[in-house]
């Protein structure tokens, strides 16, 4: 039963134990059990003409929150439950460009409870991630809508978060297509704790055994198909060099992963089109996103100059993987390639770019700047083409039969429309997808926003070290403990790979030795990361079979012990169990047969020399040992980074 409680100062709101407290004056909520703080956290605010403005008074009437502003009143009704309150707005001015509400102060936020706050749709926004948190926030746009923007703040026994935030999910969301393979159902999936190997070379019915016996070498269960040599972005055609039969033959090697207990990929470029596809070339799609100019003057097939009645003066020729940036141009059905730019021309042109057929254009055509990252073009936010591409992409996982999806690149999201909006166009695209798989795959991106944390099955995918491996391997591991405990979601300790060192130039990347192995094994048998491999081909060298040998020991114990505990630090796996080192007193004790067979691996202390190097080329003490017959007296190895 809902109480209400109100004086001049302030309002309380109690559902059984839950309070709502609202101080009028201070524009201030705290949401608590026992014990209140009062909140210094603005509750409603909004933004026009570039400002900041708050209300000059408030209220609460017929179960909303009535915040008055001079352009009017801002209404938010408020729903209470028995461990969360439900915010949603039901009016607001019109000249209001952005609002920021529900923001709530819950102080008991820590060991006994845990709070959180969860937009309920698809056009309310929270600028911090879906995680725990003492302090939330809400926000809408005008462009998407402010009335009807909906966000709840939980607070329950920590314990019991993960719990209450599927409830939330099951019942108080309304159009956001959340996945039982994500958020807070995640962890409930074994399949999620699995590890990958990425595919980035292709694969052909001759290569998927050898892949089948690498997969399992490093004690994985899953292959991700990396787009690019298998298919292309954007569109997904095939690599007719691989698939000589097209899907029919992809679905006989992923049939065959799957018989071999290994499950499947599908890692995209998420929005993004391949300068190849369909929808370039030969005829552009009219849904490709860019600039738009207009041709000042009739030009011919030849013409290697495009004057535009518009000013050019601020497009760069500059391009890149990362740069946002084009030099590309589509005109009528014609692509066309610049070299230069004038104060309102396209200079240096090469007529009937990307296979596409050089024509005539009349004044006043559009000439639309093309928009690119990664060295792909995308979709214009608001066509067709934009949800077009994940429709294809739900229906190439459904078709060839995938488990996983990673979407690649979605950091690029802020070509449409700015960083600050970006999050809305990826998770329209990332729900489209959601919308049209036939069951919830194993979902990653290479960017995290708020909504995101209701499809995701897994973070902590970055990237590799060159150098400072077990420094790089460290932070990971405290970066995934910190998103475990505040996101509920699994984590990954990828990708990895080993670092080629190229002779002429060792001081940028250093190679990596037994004890990064077991360091990076170690670390996660102890947090429980799955782990995720970048590994060129399927046939491997000596060095990546001995990496792959020690990963997979701790691959099995991590699978086999889900619930062990393990001591932090260091350790080395013999005979299937981890063996705790400290950098104090170890010593290598070389057999005479080894060392006899590695004499300069030894030092004047009878053991192996932290720097001098092995006859058998640029390895320092840690390869050595690896390759000998050693015991270990105490605990050994290099002093941690």
């Amino acid at each position: 039963m809902l109480q209400y409680f109100s004086d001049n100062d302030e309002f309380t709101l109690t559902k059984d134990r839950l309070h709502l407290r609202f101080l009028i004056k201070k524009n201030s909520c705290t949401l608590f059990y026992d014990r209140f703080e009062i909140s210094q956290l603005p509750f409603v605010s909004a933004e026009l003409e570039g400002g900041t403005v708050f209300p000059t008074s408030a209220s609460y009437k017929d179960g909303c929150i009535v915040s008055r502003f001079d352009d009017g009143d801002v209404r938010i009704k408020v729903d209470m439950y028995e461990y969360c309150a439900r915010f949603e707005i039901v009016s607001c001015p019109d000249s209001f460009e952005r609002l920021k509400f529900a923001g709530v102060f819950c102080p008991e936020h820590g060991k006994e409870y845990a709070s959180v706050g969860m937009a309920l749709n698809s056009h309310t926004n929270s600028s911090e991630l879906l995680s725990a948190s003492d302090r939330t926030h809400a926000e809408c746009f005008s462009e998407f809508g402010i009335e009807g923007g909906a966000f709840a703040v939980l607070l329950c026994e920590a314990e019991r978060l993960r719990e209450r935030m599927k409830w939330v999910t099951s019942n108080l969301t309304e159009d956001i297509p959340w996945s039982k393979k994500g958020g807070a159902y995640a962890a409930d999936n074994s399949d999620v704790r699995s590890s990958y190997l990425m595919n980035t070379t292709g694969i052909d019915i001759d290569s998927v055994d050898d892949w089948i016996a690498t997969v399992k070498r490093f004690g994985a269960s899953q292959l991700d198909f990396h787009g690019g040599s298998t298919f292309r972005f954007g569109d997904f055609k095939l690599n007719e060099s691989c698939f000589p039969h097209g899907r029919d033959d992809f679905r006989k090697i992923i049939d065959r992963l799957h018989s071999a207990g290994i499950q499947a990929g599908l890692h995209t470029y998420a929005q993004f089109i391949d300068p190849r596809s369909e929808f370039v070339t030969p005829v552009p799609d009219p849904g490709l996103g860019g600039d738009l100019f207009s041709l000042a003057v009739d030009v011919d097939a030849a013409a290697d100059s495009l004057p535009t009645i518009e000013s050019t003066k601020d497009v760069s020729t500059l391009t890149g993987f990362f740069v946002r940036n084009s030099v590309y141009l589509v005109v009528d059905n014609e692509v066309i390639r610049f070299g230069a730019v004038g104060d309102s021309a396209f200079m240096s042109c090469e007529r009937g770019a990307l296979g596409t057929t050089a024509a005539p254009h009349s004044t006043g055509a559009n000439v639309k700047h093309l928009h690119s990252v990664f060295g792909l073009f995308c979709a214009d936010k608001d066509s067709d083409l934009y949800l077009e591409i994940a429709r294809r992409t739900a229906e190439f996982y459904n078709d060839l039969g995938f488990d996983m999806i990673y979407l690649d690149a979605i950091d690029g999201s802020d070509i449409f429309a700015g960083y600050e909006k970006a999050w809305y166009y990826a998770n329209r695209f990332v729900a489209e997808i959601m919308k049209n798989v036939n069951r919830p795959p194993i979902l990653e991106m290479s960017q995290m926003w708020h909504h995101f944390w209701y499809y995701r099955s897994r973070m902590g995918a970055w990237d590799h070290s060159r150098r400072a491996h077990k420094f790089l391997l460290s932070q990971h591991d405290r970066s995934n403990q910190r998103i475990r405990a505040a996101t509920t979601l699994p984590q990954n300790f990828g990708w990895w790979c080993y670092p080629h060192v190229d002779p002429n130039d060792p001081i940028q990347t250093r190679r990596m030795f037994a004890d990064d192995y077991e360091y990076f094994g170690y670390r996660s048998l102890c947090g429980d990361w799955s782990l995720s491999f970048i590994v060129g081909g399927c046939k491997q060298n000596d060095e990546l079979g001995r990496f792959s040998d020690i990963i997979s020991g701790y691959e099995r114990l991590r699978h086999n012990s889900p619930n062990g505990e393990y001591p932090d630090g260091e350790a080395i796996l013999r005979g299937g169990v981890p063996i705790p080192i400290s950098y104090k007193s170890f010593v290598y004790i070389i057999t005479r047969r080894a060392a006899s067979k590695f004499p300069r691996a030894k030092s004047s202390r009878g053991c192996v020399s932290r720097t001098a190097p092995s006859h058998r080329g640029r390895q320092t003490h840690q390869f050595c040992c690896r390759r000998v017959t050693i015991s270990a007296k105490s605990s050994c190895g290099r002093r941690p980074m």
